[in-house]
């Protein structure tokens, strides 16, 4: 995944095109991966997250589908978290996504590192609960 600059302040103002969300989201998820950025990265992803419009979550879901077992662990937990706040905040209005959904977290459930399979335990308890 190429790496993509990126103004660092999680507070900017909300992507005008679909081009800027997506650019603005592979650089969270690469900045995951590095230990000074992470935390301001994960909190501008989930800031993204809970203020997409309807028909912005086809991209963004999207954009979490295509992390690999290349990327680090924290990118790939952090893509589970994701979908779990996505579905929290957006509820039904994410139904016509749900296939896609559920395929990143059963890829996930198969994930060669432990601790991002168990970070699936909350999106099914989410699930089983709702």
């Amino acid at each position: 995944m190429p790496s993509v600059q990126m103004r660092s302040s999680p507070s900017v103002s909300p992507p005008r095109t679909v081009t800027d969300l997506k650019q603005r989201v592979i650089a969270c998820l690469n900045r995951l991966s590095d230990r000074d950025t992470q935390s301001l990265a994960a909190a501008e992803l989930d800031s993204i997250a809970l203020n997409l419009s309807p028909e912005a979550f086809s991209l963004f879901i999207n954009c979490l589908q295509t992390t690999d077992s290349s990327a680090k662990s924290p990118v790939r937990k952090h893509c589970v978290s994701l979908i779990s706040l996505l579905s929290r905040s957006h509820g039904d209005s994410l139904a016509p996504h749900l296939p896609k959904m559920v395929s990143t977290i059963l890829r996930r459930l198969r994930d060669p590192d432990s601790s991002v399979r168990a970070s699936n335990n909350i999106i099914e308890i989410h699930i089983r609960f709702t």
